[in-house]
């Protein structure tokens, strides 16, 4: 069992997505004490971000397999389906072209987020 107020337990139920009664009554501290912790502990600060990137990188993982998984069937059906499946399969696709392109900067943006996170984890909070 974690500590009383340890960062592992705050750190957990935060990027858990608990509110911040259940977190402080998880860590064993009071509410203001986590406010005040989570906007004063640079170090505490550092682990909620990197916890987040990581979870964010695993997620975005499964989803480009999936989507991979997604496309595959999309392309069956264009291939194979009758002309009403054909149809969606091919709104589909179109659909999503326009969106994807405007995102390219955004998923750009967020891979460098994640190299940095790993950084500053990697280097264990130091000055850069």
């Amino acid at each position: 069992m974690a500590r009383k107020g340890s960062k592992d337990a705050i750190v957990a139920g935060v990027v858990a997505g608990l509110t911040r009664a259940e977190v402080a009554r998880i860590a064993g501290v009071s509410e203001r004490t986590l406010r005040r912790r989570l906007r004063e502990d640079e170090g505490l600060i550092v682990e909620v971000a990197s916890a987040r990137a990581e979870i964010q990188e695993q997620v975005v993982g499964r989803l480009a397999s999936l989507a991979h998984r997604a496309l595959d069937e999309v392309e069956d059906i264009l291939c194979d389906g009758s002309n009403g499946h054909k149809l969606a399969a091919a709104k589909l696709v179109l659909d999503q072209q326009a969106p994807q392109r405007a995102g390219h900067e955004d998923v750009l943006l967020r891979a460098e987020e994640i190299a940095l996170a790993r950084e500053l984890r990697r280097v264990g909070g130091q000055d850069v």
